[in-house]
Formats: C-alpha cells, sequence, structure tokens
C-alpha cells in the first residue's frame, strides 16, 4: 500500500511540474504571457499524449506483450487475461462516462487557467 502512495504522489508531482514547466516555457518562447487558450492546447496535447503513451507503450507493449516479471502478479503466471488487449482499452474508456478521457480537457483547463493567472500577476 505505500508503493501505491509513493507512485500516486510522484505521478501527481510530474503532472504538475509538466503542466507549470510548459506555461513557463510558452511564455518564454511567446515573448509575454501565455493567455488561456495556449496553455489550454499544450495541457490537452500533454494528457492525451500521456494517454496514448500509457496505453500503447505500457499496457499493450511492457504489459501484455512483454510481461517481465516485476509486472506480473505472484501465482498468476501464465493468466489470459494478461495478453487481453481489450481490457486495457476498456479501462481508458469506460462506460458509460469515460472519465479518464473527460480528463483531458480538465486538465487543459487547469494549465490554461494556470497560464491566465500567471499572466494577470
Amino acid at each position: 500500500m505505500a508503493t501505491g502512495r509513493v507512485m500516486s504522489v510522484l505521478m501527481a508531482v510530474l503532472i504538475a511540474g509538466i503542466g507549470v514547466s510548459g506555461v513557463l516555457s510558452l511564455q518564454r518562447q511567446l515573448g509575454g504571457d501565455a493567455g488561456f487558450w495556449p496553455g489550454f492546447v499544450f495541457g490537452a496535447a500533454v494528457f492525451t499524449v500521456l494517454h496514448v503513451f500509457d496505453l500503447v507503450v505500457v499496457d499493450w507493449l511492457v504489459f501484455c506483450r512483454l510481461q517481465p516479471r516485476i509486472m506480473v502478479l505472484p501465482g498468476t503466471e501464465g493468466m489470459p487475461e494478461y495478453r487481453d488487449w481489450r481490457f486495457h482499452y476498456r479501462v481508458l474508456f469506460p462506460r458509460p462516462i469515460p472519465w479518464p478521457v473527460l480528463l483531458i480537457p480538465a486538465y487543459g483547463l487547469a494549465v490554461g487557467g494556470g497560464a491566465a493567472l500567471a499572466a494577470a500577476f
């Protein structure tokens, strides 16, 4: 359970850090205030890339195809569920509300709002 907490904190710091560093980089590239819309587009693009990377590389390639021992729970070796590629897709798009995909514009709003706040102060 402690590993889950540590990884959750690390992921939250990573995602927040990407947003902050991205807005600062946008401000440097644009020569001043980035504003809401460039920050929103940057945030939405970053979270889309993170979702696609997680699905294609982490879930499908590493977890379904390569299956390193560290990713397989003891006693479940060889179970067919590990090769269920559709499961990982269904986790990204759960029914009835695909909340992981809805986080994409939410992260864009957060980053765009942060950029607009940074411009205001």
